[in-house]
C-alpha cells in the first residue's frame, strides 16, 4: 500500500499545480464557462486514466514478461478508446471549448505520463512495486 500512496501523492501534487495554473490562466485570460468546464474535465479524464494505469500496472506486475507486455499493451490499447469516447462525448456536448480541453488535456496528460515512467523505473531498478 505504500507505492500506492506515493503514486497518489504525486497525483495530487500534479493537480495542486495544475489547479493553481488553471486558476491563474483561467482568472486572467479565460473568461468563458466553456473554459471552466473544458479545463475540470480534461483534470478529470487525465486523472482517471492515470488512476487506471497504476491499477494496470499493479495487476500485471509480477507476472512473467510475455505476460506483462501483453496485459500491458491491450490495456493501454483499451484505455485509449476508453479515453477517445469520453472525449469525442464531451467535444460533442458543447459545453467546453475544444481548444481549452484538448490543450488541458494534452498537457495533464504528458505531465501524468513523465510521473509515471520515474515512477515505474525507479520501482523496476528496484525489481519491485511497492505497492
Amino acid at each position: 500500500m505504500n507505492g500506492f500512496i506515493k503514486f497518489i501523492s504525486g497525483i495530487v501534487v500534479i493537480l495542486a499545480f495544475y489547479a493553481g495554473a488553471a486558476w491563474f490562466i483561467g482568472h486572467n485570460y479565460l473568461l468563458d464557462d466553456g473554459d471552466t468546464y473544458a479545463l475540470i474535465y480534461s483534470a478529470i479524464l487525465a486523472t482517471a486514466n492515470i488512476i487506471a494505469v497504476f491499477l494496470i500496472i499493479r495487476f500485471t506486475f509480477n507476472k512473467d514478461s510475455k505476460t506483462f507486455n501483453k496485459l500491458f499493451l491491450i490495456g493501454y490499447g483499451i484505455r485509449f478508446l476508453i479515453l477517445l469516447g469520453f472525449i469525442f462525448i464531451v467535444l460533442s456536448s458543447g459545453q467546453v471549448n475544444n481548444f481549452t480541453f484538448l490543450t488541458a488535456l494534452f498537457i495533464l496528460y504528458f505531465i501524468y505520463q513523465i510521473w509515471e515512467i520515474v515512477f515505474l523505473n525507479k520501482h523496476f531498478k528496484q525489481d519491485s512495486l511497492p505497492i
